[in-house]
């Protein structure tokens, strides 16, 4: 019997190794298809190493301590041409990890896409390859710091936590399912003018549940003077852009940033679903890098996650497409830990946020938590900024002091700490990283615009260390008389003018809302005439400041606003990325 049992272990072993070799390493549960080349579908096929079962192909596998798939070979068929237009490889895929995607080519050179987490829903990645074949490719899991981010920021409404790569290697499977994958020459415009056309899958856009959103990420990096650059150093910088469908069309400007940016269209904004989208490419030195599709969840929670967007999308994006009745939150693209509230008027944007105002920075009262009564025949701001280490005080005061806060700044609060904004640690806030600033619909377009970049200046004060050190360097330049004169126009605006940050951060804000070429009107025209009919015994003391610093405005906005273009490629009274184009 025992001998039986042997005999029957090593035969079952062996059927199981013959069973296996009966098929080779070719991935037969994803589909791989050809579009726009003149061969049969049969022409392209992939090899998996190592192999796995069918079942579980297109999938994460843990191999040396990383979540990754195995690393696909593309079998070209003997007739298969080279290409004689740009190429692309599209991926279809669901994932509840950020992953990315690596090609490489017979040259040695390789090719990285991000591809975002989804949730539940099905997001579609293009990656332009230019006029050459990918090699192979491979798909992992993106780590940080030994962390892996579960859960995308846009996706489903589920907040999942982070997990370790140990925890999500057990059931790596169920974190990823690449469905398909398509390679496909791209067409050019119609019109014949210097672009790309990237054609996408066509989506149903009635479900109540779900909208598109489409990403364009791009590279640029200004080769020499721009056509079009004027003496004062304006640049036309502009990438045409079209969305498309088989009813409507969308036509944008993008004013192109140097360095790597995304930005973002959203189906509920634009009023239908694209199938097409047309990226200009006659700017030297701009490139599409790729193009995704993806559902997004329009379930309003109560701290839904926030939009990516341009900060023009921002102010044109229909309140109609909101989540919420009373607010919508993005995230600005340019600087992802910068939230943005849009709130329905100024008193709602009041209860969130009008003690932060008291507590930052008004004089007077800065450092104390005002109670309702108090507040409530006082004004706050029609915008609002906070960086996340005021924002971690003021939680921290109010948690000391067992202080009542309102249920918008409890929930403000939650929505902070989820988006890692604010940290709580053994019981205290503790700062983490980025700010937030507000809108109001309430404001008129004008100013909502004026608002939006000066509010954009002081994200940007936030967020980069480079920008405030830049600005810290004009600010400490000035002479006694001109900080003198910022302390006098700040304290008239009630701020606390005895908080260094907050000086050097309101005066870049101000010079930079506007064009340069308007700030010496602004201040001087409207601004010191206003201050001197309230003050008129400031009068010999601004005749004074007008003579011996004629230049002080726009020589300083210069200086900023040359950092500013440096670090970010932004200019003084324009944040926007985003225009669109009227139809005629």
């Amino acid at each position: 019997m025992k001998f039986y049992r042997v005999f029957l272990i090593i035969f079952m072993q062996m059927l199981m190794l013959s069973l296996g070799g009966c098929r080779d390493n070719t991935v037969q549960s994803v589909v791989v298809q050809l579009t726009g080349f003149p061969v049969e579908e049969g022409a392209l096929s992939l090899k998996q190493a190592p192999l796995v079962s069918p079942e579980k192909e297109g999938q994460l596998i843990k191999t040396e301590e990383q979540l990754q798939t195995p690393r696909y070979t593309i079998n070209y068929g003997k007739e298969f041409p080279q290409p004689s237009a740009e190429t692309a490889f599209q991926l279809d895929y669901r994932s509840s990890v950020p992953l990315q995607t690596r090609f490489s080519f017979e040259s040695g050179e390789s090719n990285t896409a991000e591809l975002p987490a989804t949730g539940s829903s099905k997001a579609t990645v293009i990656v332009p390859l230019g006029r050459r074949l990918p090699r192979d490719f491979y798909i992992r899991a993106v780590e940080s710091d030994g962390v892996l981010q579960q859960g995308s920021p846009e996706g489903s409404p589920e907040n999942n936590p982070k997990k370790s790569v140990r925890d999500t290697s057990e059931g790596a499977e169920g974190l990823f399912q690449l469905e398909k994958v398509l390679l496909k020459e791209l067409n050019p415009p119609i019109d014949g003018a210097r672009g790309v056309a990237f054609s996408l899958p066509k989506r149903d856009s009635r479900h109540p549940l779900y909208q598109y959103r489409y990403r364009i990420d791009y590279h640029y990096q200004r080769e020499g003077p721009v056509e079009g650059q004027s003496d004062s150093g304006d640049a036309d910088e502009v990438v045409p852009l079209e969305m498309s469908s088989e009813e409507n069309s969308a036509s944008f400007n993008l004013f192109a940033k140097e360095g790597d940016h995304s930005i973002y269209f959203y189906s509920r904004d634009l009023e239908f679903t694209p199938s097409k989208v047309v990226v200009g490419t006659g700017l030297p030195g701009f490139s599409v890098k790729q193009v995704s599709q993806q559902s997004v969840s329009m379930y309003a929670e109560n701290s839904p996650p926030p939009i990516s967007a341009d900060m023009g999308t921002i102010l044109r994006y229909e309140q109609q497409a909101w989540r919420r009745s009373d607010w919508e939150l993005f995230s600005w693209n340019l600087f992802p830990s910068i939230l943005v509230f849009d709130f329905r008027d100024y008193d709602i944007q009041a209860a969130f946020l009008k003690r932060l105002a008291f507590f930052v920075e008004k004089k007077g009262s800065a450092g104390k938590l005002l109670s309702n009564s108090v507040l409530d025949p006082l004004h706050g701001w029609n915008a609002h900024d906070y960086r996340a280490a005021d924002l971690a005080a003021f939680y921290q005061k109010a948690r000391a002091e067992k202080f009542p806060l309102n249920p918008e700044e409890e929930l403000l609060r939650e929505l902070l700490l989820e988006r890692g904004i604010i940290k709580k640690a053994e019981g205290d806030f503790r700062p983490g990283e980025g700010g937030i600033i507000s809108l109001a619909r309430q404001s008129s377009s004008r100013l909502r615009y004026i608002f939006a970049t000066h509010e954009g200046y002081h994200g940007l004060f936030f967020a980069s260390l480079e920008y405030r050190q830049a600005v810290h360097r004009v600010w400490d330049a000035l002479s006694d008389n001109e900080r003198e004169f910022w302390k006098l126009f700040l304290d008239w605006k009630w701020y606390n003018t005895g908080d260094p940050y907050l000086l050097e951060n309101e005066f870049q804000a101000y010079l930079m809302q506007q064009h340069h070429s308007y700030v010496d009107t602004y201040f001087k025209d409207y601004i010191i005439p206003r201050y001197l009919s309230l003050f008129p015994e400031y009068q010999q003391r601004a005749d004074y400041f007008l003579e011996e610093y004629e230049n002080h405005f726009s020589r300083s906005a210069h200086l900023i606003e040359s950092a500013a273009q440096s670090l970010v490629g932004i200019s003084a009274g324009d944040l926007v990325c985003l225009r669109e184009v009227e139809q005629e």
